[in-house]
């Protein structure tokens, strides 16, 4: 299924069509490539509101001001998982999203 969504697999028969809006595959899209980038900045930088931001921070357990570069990949999944979800896609493919996670940070999630 997710072969031909992604169209690396075609169909034998027929079209497979999807509504690209509609979509949100959870990549690792906080920027790990910036370190120093604050964890609220990277939920800012979804278009997230400072006040949602902060309170989403605070609810995983997170030090707002702490730099992304210093969290534990569990952290850094909890971010991207939280940020992929406000999109709030009709479909929205996960493959293994607490994976990295610990058995606390699953609870709150």
């Amino acid at each position: 299924f997710l072969a031909l969504v992604a169209q690396v697999v075609r169909p034998s028969r027929g079209t497979v069509l999807m509504p690209a809006a509609a979509w949100a595959v959870m990549l690792p899209e906080v920027p790990i490539g910036c370190p120093h980038v604050t964890v609220l900045e990277a939920f800012q930088i979804a278009t997230m509101a400072p006040e949602l931001a902060l309170r989403l921070a605070l609810a995983l357990g997170l030090e707002p001001s702490d730099a992304i570069g210093l969290l534990s990949p569990g952290q850094l999944q909890a971010i991207t998982l939280v940020r992929t979800m406000m999109r709030n896609p009709t479909v929205l493919v996960l493959v293994r999203p607490f994976s990295l996670m610990d058995p606390a940070m699953r609870r709150q999630l």
